[in-house]
């Protein structure tokens, strides 16, 4: 016997309509899964009416789902999805749906942060929409929407300021990003050491009495002055 395994790769101009139930056989009873789905349906409703309030099973993590599944939503490619439960609520999860979750989750936790580094490794698949920002310490994983796609297009490779709701570690480090807004350093602006040095009227130092002024130092000063300065490259 042989199995296949089919993958769904895209939609045809039209529109798509998948019916969907508690599989048979599942661990809970069938009155949970009622239960779920009336407490998601009431909930996504709430969104899509602009609520500013959600219930409390409507989780970081329930938003954050719901805006990974409707970041591809665009007029390329899946416009919207229109959902019916059992005939009694009907609603529409489109790219206003989306930004108002997004809302919501940014009213929840006022986590923006603001990375600055060179953008890399864009994967503008209408499913994926991904980036990476190189900053000098960390590469941070960054996801962004369909409305985001140009302007992330024409950063590339670019050094970028990006600003946007993070995931933080533990340590306070930022473990991945959600872009909200992207900008493009002007590295023309830029100088060198060299000109730097001259601007601020700086010269190399010839004579070590120059730099070190002072007519003597203890050992024990000399060796703290070594270590804060060891210290410093690590």
């Amino acid at each position: 016997m042989m199995a296949v395994r089919l993958e769904l790769v895209g939609f045809r101009a039209g529109s798509a309509v998948l019916e969907m139930d508690a599989s048979g056989g599942a661990i809970f009873e069938h009155a949970l899964f009622t239960e779920a789905m009336s407490i998601f349906m009431n909930g996504s409703t709430r969104i899509v009416e602009r609520a500013e309030s959600l219930p409390p099973e409507f989780t970081l993590q329930v938003l954050d789902g719901l805006i990974r599944f409707t970041g591809g939503l665009s007029p390329r490619t899946i416009e919207y999805f229109d959902l019916d439960w059992r005939d009694t609520v009907s609603l529409r999860l489109d790219r206003g749906f989306r930004e108002h979750a997004r809302w919501l989750r940014r009213q929840r936790r006022r986590d923006l942060v603001t990375v600055v580094g060179r953008l890399h490794e864009g994967d503008f698949d209408p499913l994926a929409l991904r980036c990476r920002v190189d900053t000098l310490d960390a590469s941070v994983p960054c996801s962004f929407t369909e409305d985001m796609r140009e302007p992330v297009l024409a950063a590339m490779d670019a050094m970028v300021v990006a600003s946007g709701v993070a995931e933080l570690q533990p340590d306070g480090r930022v473990r991945s990003l959600a872009l909200d807004d992207i900008t493009v350093v002007d590295e023309s602006q830029r100088h060198t050491v060299g000109q730097l040095a001259h601007a601020q009227g700086v010269e190399p130092v010839r004579v070590i009495s120059e730099f070190a002024t002072f007519p003597e130092i203890d050992d024990e000063d000399f060796k703290r002055f070594v270590a804060d300065a060891m210290s410093a490259r690590s």
